[in-house]
Order: structure tokens, then sequence, then C-alpha cells
């Protein structure tokens, strides 16, 4: 039920259906209502306040009194700040946490921090007056909850209170076994002094040190990440994510990469505006057990409906890429200051490693070519998707699942009998033509994507956009053309 009804909100905390489904669907039958439930406070909704209310409700209820035990099914808490916690109408955190005594995750957020959504609400805007309350850390040290997830917010109330927190916090044992860890919004004042830098690089640095077995780390919006404070990062990692960090580069990046890319699985890039992807010309060596990458080059400008410029000249300064063995999902979009000779030195790297990603899933590449007229861009078209899609996209049909035990076991044996029997004629023929084992062939690798994309435009990326679909009703509102014949039956009558 939890991977068919996720997420439960969208954008800016928006409900999605899926809420109001999995509530109909629990009052079915009772295999259902546990399914249901299980799903649904698992990560429970909280937003808006009427339905964080509601929860606190059904916690109070008396174990006795309910078929299912409701406080054990909560893991994660995503927590409104501004409805929740700020106004008077909002809840109390310790009495929620006393509820969630299997609880392993905590977020709060601002629907501000939605960048897709709300561009212009920048951590410098809305800010509240509000800080990381000691009792919920009192709480869970109390309870002896331990932290597998938790991200920090420079907006409570600003980067540096929150990193002077959590390097306060993360030396307990809640926080000991923290495997996920997130840091949103760390961003300094313009004129911030040489003091405050330091200081917040030294807060950084305080904050990871404690969390030995951190396996996932990610940095949204966060301008203080740059050459100095990458180094502080920990080695190790398996999950590494970089958004709207305008000061990372590529340079600093791979300077990274070249101590904890080794442990590496999973790399996201997305809109960092001073990042080129100079770094993938070693990314083999520097991340071989790489199995998902995802870029995006979109970057959100706040203050404008349109993107800002990269601030880099060349996009692959140091060569065409080179890809890990593992990967299983290649997603590069709206790929910036690319000529069409770099983009044919980019799709050829691809088929000249396709021996080598023998596990490669999914293929999604958006580029955009800057000087290329529209046939240059149709040509390129033309000549690399087929090539991509024969090289990677997979034919093979699904197979049927629902064929009978004992059709499977006869094909299964038939399978067996035909390679005995095949065994037997590759050996007989060794035996007859020795000399034929020398002549070698080349090596295929059986395509098995199951997807394989390719866009290739001149167009400006923005945040959403529009296309003829999007402006057209789901229904024809109104007549078809008159073909010159009345299809009504005409009346003898008057028309009064």
């Amino acid at each position: 039920m939890k991977y068919a009804a996720y997420p439960l909100y969208g954008q800016a905390s928006r409900s999605n259906p899926s809420i109001n489904w999995l509530c109909s669907t629990s009052l079915l039958c009772r295999s259902f209502h546990e399914a249901c439930m299980a799903a649904l406070l698992y990560s429970p909704p909280l937003y808006p306040a009427w339905r964080a209310h509601g929860l606190m409700r059904l916690l109070r209820e008396s174990p006795s009194t309910s078929a299912t035990e409701y406080k054990n099914c909560i893991n994660y808490l995503d927590i409104e700040v501004k409805h929740l916690l700020f106004k008077k109408s909002g809840i109390a955190i310790d009495e929620l946490l006393s509820h969630t005594p299997l609880l392993q995750g905590i977020r709060l957020y601002s629907n501000h921090d939605d960048f897709n959504t709300l561009i212009w609400a920048q951590p410098t805007a809305q800010r509240l007056n509000w800080s990381y309350p000691a009792e919920l850390f009192d709480h869970l040290n109390k309870s002896n909850m331990i932290m597998r997830s938790f991200e920090w917010n420079g907006r409570f109330p600003s980067a540096l209170e929150a990193l002077e927190t959590a390097m306060r916090v993360h030396s307990g044992a809640s926080f000991s076994r923290l495997r996920h860890l997130t840091f949103l919004n760390l961003t300094l004042p313009e004129k911030a002094s040489d003091v405050d830098i330091d200081t917040a690089y030294s807060l950084l640095t305080g904050a990871l040190k404690h969390l030995p077995d951190l396996k996932s780390l990610t940095f949204r919006n966060c301008t203080l990440l740059d050459e100095d404070a990458a180094t502080m990062l920990p080695i190790g990692l398996q999950d590494l994510e970089f958004s709207h960090c305008p000061c990372l580069t590529s340079e600093t990046l791979e300077q990274y990469l070249h101590s904890g890319g080794s442990s590496l699985r999973t790399l996201k890039l997305f809109g960092n505006q001073s990042m080129s992807l100079g770094f993938m010309a070693s990314l083999r060596v520097l991340c071989p057990r790489l199995r998902v990458l995802e870029v995006d080059m979109l970057y959100v400008d706040p203050t404008s409906y349109r993107d800002r410029d990269p601030l880099y000249d060349e996009l692959l300064p140091n060569g065409p890429p080179t890809w890990p063995t593992d990967l299983v999902t290649i997603s590069v979009e709206n790929l910036r200051q690319l000529s069409a000779t770099d983009a044919e030195e980019f799709f050829a790297s691809l088929v000249d490693s396709s021996e080598h990603l023998p596990y490669l899933r999914k293929l999604n590449i958006k580029a955009i070519l800057k000087g290329a007229s529209w046939r240059d861009r149709a040509n390129l078209r033309k000549t690399w998707l087929p090539k991509l899609e024969n090289t990677f996209l997979s034919s093979a049909e699904p197979s049927n699942v629902t064929k009978k035990s004992s059709k499977t076991s006869q094909l299964i044996s038939q399978r067996q009998s035909s390679r005995i029997a095949n065994s037997h004629l590759r050996k007989f023929s060794i035996r007859v033509h020795p000399d034929e084992s020398d002549t070698t062939t080349p090596k295929m690798v059986q395509p098995r994507c199951e997807i394989v994309n390719l866009v290739i435009s001149d167009q400006r990326p923005s945040q959403d956009q529009f296309h003829e679909d999007d402006f057209l009703d789901d229904a024809p509102s109104d007549d078809g053309e008159w073909n010159g014949r009345d299809m009504e039956t005409l009346s003898a009558g008057y028309a009064w």
C-alpha cells in the first residue's frame, strides 16, 4: 500500500488524492484496514493543522479501545513549522513524540523551501523567529530514541544557530547511528564577516565528525558549501546529493571524489550554477561502484521567471565522460554550454562504453546546443537516437508469469534436455575441428535498457514549460463542423 500511495504530499504541502484513497480503502475489510493504516501512519500526514490534531486524538486513545496499535506504526515525521509549531493553533511537539516510540526520523520544514513552486521565497524571506526547541532533543535522549534520518534547516532561525545546535546534539546517543542527513538553507548574509564564515566551517566540521554510521548526505541551497567546506565532508558515503549550491565547482567535487568517491552508489547534482561536468572525464576511476547518476543543469533565479546563466564557459573542459561499470540509471538534463561537436563526443562515449555497461536500465539525456541551427539539431537527433536505441534499448517482452506450474516444469525439462544435447554436440565439434577455436568473435552485450530518451533543442530552460496540450480542453467544447445536412427530422408544424 505504501508504494501505491506515496508520496502523500506534492509541492508546497499540497495533499495528493492518495490520502483519501487510503482512508476509504481501509474501510473495506480488516486486512485492508491494517495495510492502509500502516501505509498512512508510516509518515503520517500532519498538514494542515486539523490533520495533526486528528492524529493526536487518535494517539491519545487507549490501546484497549482500538484494534490497531497506531503508535507503533509511526516511523517518520514531516512537520511544517509555521502552521504546526509556530502558531498557537498548532501542536506540542513533545506530546507528539511521546506517542511515537518507534520514531526513526524527523524533518522540520517550511512551505517556502519548495523552489519548484515558490521561487521567490528565499531563506531571507519569510524567515520565522523560531529555533529548534530544546525539549525536542531532551525527549529523544530520555526516551532512548535512535534517529536514522534528520534534516537541519538554516531557516530556523539562521544557519549559524542551526549548525551550532547540530554540533551539540550529534554527540548524543540519539544521533550516534544517524544514516541519512540533510542540510538545507545553509546560507550566510552577503556581508558576512570572515569570523562568521570560519565559525560556520568549524561548526559544520563538528556536526559531521560525530556520525560514524552516516551513509547518505544531502546539501540543498547551501551557499556555504564551497572549496573549503568540501574538504570537511566525510568519507565512506553511499549517497551524495548537491542541489542549488551555487559556489560548488567541478574541481571541488573532483577533489572530494578522489578520496570519498570509491564508496558512492548514488550521485545527484541539481542546479549547481558553477559546476561543469569536467569531473566526469575521470568518473569511472573516481566512482567505480556508482549505480545512479542524476544531473539537472537548470539554475533557478528567485527574482525572475527565467533561469540563470551558468558560471562556466565550457561544459566538458577535460574531454568526454567515462562511465562506471555498475551504472543502472543515467539521467542528464538541461546540458548547457554544449556545442555540436561536444554533444557527439558525449553520445559516442556512451556507445563506446556499452560493453562495460551491462546493468544500465535507464538512459535519459536532454541537451541544449549553443550556436546550432535546427538542421544540425535534427541531424544529431536523427543520427544518435537510433544508435542509442539499438545499443541500449531492450526489445525483450516481459515474461508471462501466469503460466501453470506443470507447463513451466515441462519447459524446464525440455530446456535441460536441449542444453545437454547441445553440450554433447559442442564437445563433438571441438574434437573434430580443433583449429576453429583460435578465431575469436567480438563480445556483444544484450541491450537491457527499459527507457532510452534523447532530446536536443535550443530552448532556454524554464521551471515550467507549457505545451499545446496544456491549453486544450479535455473534450471538444463545441459542435463539429456542419456538413450541410440536418440530422434532426423536419416537423410539418409551426415553429411556435
